[in-house]
């Protein structure tokens, strides 16, 4: 029997040229309503971490942690930003932002009753989203209590004209 050669596989995963990864293309619901789900998010901060059925943000304790995303539109569109979370009693009183296309909105986290039971809140003020590639984060500015808020999406709802 001849000698077996070794296999050499090699795996090239390439990604655009600042490093961030390649961007989604949220589908519209029948109402034109975009989702940025909390699985396709990128999570930045040591604790945070997508967990429950349906999934979510979970453990946001820093209020210098960030949740991101990535995505693509077909066409340019201006939205109503809706940030659906979920805070138990006691737990409310986070200040966040959302950034978008440099536009920024700022709201306060209100206590939803449980850490399971996720609202909108919409945002103040719709945003202007270019076609292409675009990025949507929500930041804290704060963390009462050492608890920031579990988000489950957040939804782009094309804004009456």
């Amino acid at each position: 029997m001849p000698p077996c050669s070794p296999l050499l596989i090699a795996l090239v995963l390439f990604a655009p040229p600042d490093g961030s990864p390649e961007p989604f293309r949220p589908e519209a619901d029948r109402n034109g309503i975009l989702e940025l789900p909390a699985r396709r998010a990128v999570l930045l901060g040591d604790r945070l971490r997508v967990a429950g059925d349906p999934e979510f943000v979970a453990d946001w304790t820093e209020p210098t942690d960030r949740v991101r995303w990535d995505f693509s539109l077909d066409a340019p569109g201006r939205f109503v930003v809706l940030v659906e979370y979920a805070a138990p009693i006691g737990r409310g009183g986070a200040a966040f932002r959302v950034i978008a296309a440099d536009q920024v909105r700022e709201a306060t986290v209100h206590a939803t009753g449980s850490d399971s039971r996720f609202l909108p809140q919409p945002m103040k003020g719709a945003i202007d989203l270019p076609g292409g590639r675009s990025r949507l984060e929500v930041r804290a500015l704060d963390a009462p209590g050492g608890f920031v808020m579990n988000l489950r999406r957040v939804r782009l709802v094309p804004a009456e004209e």
